[in-house]
């Protein structure tokens, strides 16, 4: 992604109270994190598009990677523990 216009997407609630969808969507790769998946409902303020979702084991990942439709699935195997810190 060097040289691209990367736009990094949270999931709080502050994000449906403005109209950034625009904005996101014109970025040439969209990172989300967690549940904050784009919808017919908030595209306008977050957007239509993901590149790269972020998220844990614990989600409902089958009926979210449906919603967010991401070309990468990134997923923390921390909390499952598949991967301890030392």
């Amino acid at each position: 992604i060097k040289g691209k216009r990367v736009a990094i997407v949270g999931n709080a609630a502050s994000l449906l109270s403005d109209e950034f969808g625009k904005d996101i969507d014109a970025h040439d790769f969209i990172v989300r994190f967690g549940k904050g998946a784009p919808d017919v409902f908030n595209a306008k303020s977050v957007g239509t598009r993901t590149d790269l979702w972020c998220t844990t084991m614990f989600r409902n990942t089958k009926t979210l990677h449906a919603k967010f439709n991401p070309k990468f699935t990134l997923l923390n195997y921390a909390q499952i523990g598949l991967y301890q810190n030392p």
